[in-house]
């Protein structure tokens, strides 16, 4: 029923926004990107869960030092919870050694490439990290930075991220909430029911605009959105960030299902990605047992590190049982945090009382 509901808000707002729109060319610019923006959470709001394929292409270019050069290409399975749960499955090809050498991050060419399985779970009190292969699991605090924008993006949020807001995996919350406060320049009505949000995120040293398109007629779709800059006003603009995205609907829900972006801000360099969604479900129940730890499939073998205090606990050993690790939100230190650390502070002790003593004898001429 609940997810009925959401369903049947954006019907509603999307048959009473034709009467109920601001003018662009009447109302301010804030006005407009409320209505826009007010579009765009009900839109994404009626993906209340989902699971989706998502293949994934990329490839940096470096015209003045083409050893730089590379190219990627992985696949992820992105699943979406009720309660803002989120999970990520991506397995990529490792990269290999040649005889020329290891290019870090790079994929070289392998016509049998060994493969690397990962998996984000991803909640309102933590995130939890594993690598298939790797002897510890990680619990961390939500806002933790992650490897990279390849190992975990918020798919409702496609269209509208920049390049920075990808790279640190923000959240669609979040990134909207961001935009909501951020002064916005211009805004536009187009023809069929396009919107045109233009928000000055400039500084005194360099002029800079993030200028996004969305359909309204689509779900409030951000269909392109590019960043342009200049040094001072004398100076034409220049693109150095470009996006376009593709949507169709899904169960009555308007999903992303092609994401193209280029970044030029560098003149001798480029890098770009290309994103295809390949969705096997929307709106229908994920069970919770999805998103714990014991779905990650870890071998007993692995330690579990809590690290959400700035102080990493091991809350599981090897042996125990996946089941028996605690994840509720730790308060305070506590006894077990408390006896890590006295434990590391005991080591260092030791440690320099040992160096120390092997000091002295040395300065007596003991061997």
């Amino acid at each position: 029923m609940r997810l009925e509901f959401r369903s049947f808000a954006l019907v509603v707002f999307l048959l009473t926004a034709r009467w109920t729109h601001p003018a662009a060319a009447e109302s301010p610019p804030e006005a407009v990107r409320d209505f826009v923006l007010q579009g765009m959470r009900v839109s994404r709001e009626a993906l209340k869960t989902g699971v989706c394929k998502i293949d994934l292409e990329r490839r940096f270019v470096d015209h003045n030092r083409p050893e730089l050069s590379e190219s990627s290409s992985f696949n992820t399975t992105w699943t979406l919870g009720t309660d803002h749960q989120m999970r990520m499955e991506w397995v990529y090809p490792t990269a290999v050694a040649e005889a020329s050498g290891f290019i870090m991050g790079g994929v070289l060419p392998n016509p049998k490439p060994n493969t690397l399985t990962g998996y984000l779970l991803k909640g309102k009190d933590r995130n939890v990290e594993w690598f298939q292969g790797s002897q510890w699991v990680d619990v961390t605090a939500p806002s933790s930075p992650h490897l990279g924008w390849e190992d975990y993006f918020d798919v409702r949020a496609v269209g509208f991220y920049g390049w920075v807001e990808l790279s640190r995996g923000m959240d669609w919350e979040t990134l909207i909430e961001a935009f909501q406060k951020a002064p916005i320049a211009r805004a536009t009505a187009d023809p069929g029911d396009m919107y045109t949000l233009t928000w000055d995120l400039g500084d005194k040293s360099l002029a800079s605009e993030w200028i996004v398109t969305v359909d309204a007629g689509r779900g409030f779709a951000p269909v392109k959105a590019e960043m342009r800059q200049r040094r001072n006003a004398s100076m034409p603009w220049r693109t150095v960030q470009q996006f376009d995205s593709e949507w169709t609907q899904v169960s009555s829900v308007w999903v992303p299902v092609l994401y193209h972006g280029v970044d030029s801000q560098s003149e001798s360099a480029v890098r770009d990605f290309k994103i295809i969604f390949s969705w096997k479900n929307v709106n229908v129940p994920i069970p919770d047992s999805a998103f714990t730890i014991e779905s990650l499939n870890a071998p007993s073998s692995v330690f579990v590190v809590d690290s959400r205090l700035g102080v990493p606990v091991i809350t599981k050993s090897p042996g125990d049982s996946l089941a028996a690790v605690d994840v509720t939100p730790p308060r305070g230190f506590g006894f077990r945090r408390l006896s890590f650390l006295i434990f590391n502070v005991l080591v260092v002790a030791v440690g320099a009382v040992y160096a120390g003593i092997r000091l002295r004898a040395r300065k007596r001429g003991v061997r």
